[in-house]
């Protein structure tokens, strides 16, 4: 698979993610500190955190902050890699016209950013 192909294949993917973004409950969500649950911006309950393990008991608070910054952090950063995405493959396909030397630097940009999103 060619690095254009890449390309749209993450687009394709990250467009997915956005999807279910926006079908969730609207932001922003927040979380009290002294509570495990997850509330919406009018307040509504969202979900609550549980806990399988003794670990887990002990990061409740955490793991429901991190539920409710997702919800505002997530979409964004999915935006912002799309636009960098778009961005670098807009390059990459302009520079390619003048010689493998000057495509050089946006396709390793590229490359790095589809990588990135492809890493465990």
């Amino acid at each position: 698979m060619n690095i254009t192909e890449r390309a749209a294949q993450v687009l394709q993917e990250i467009d997915e993610q956005l999807a279910i973004c926006e079908k969730a409950t609207a932001r922003p969500w927040e979380h009290h500190k002294t509570g495990y649950a997850v509330h919406g911006f009018d307040g509504g309950f969202i979900c609550k955190t549980e806990y399988a393990d003794a670990d887990a008991a002990k990061r409740r608070q955490e793991n429901a902050a991190f539920i409710a910054a997702a919800r505002t952090v997530c979409p964004k950063s999915l935006r912002c890699l799309k636009t960098a995405i778009e961005g670098q493959l807009k390059r990459y396909l302009s520079n390619r016209r003048f010689g493998e030397d000057t495509a050089l630097p946006s396709w390793q940009d590229l490359t790095a950013l589809i990588n990135q999103w492809n890493s465990k």
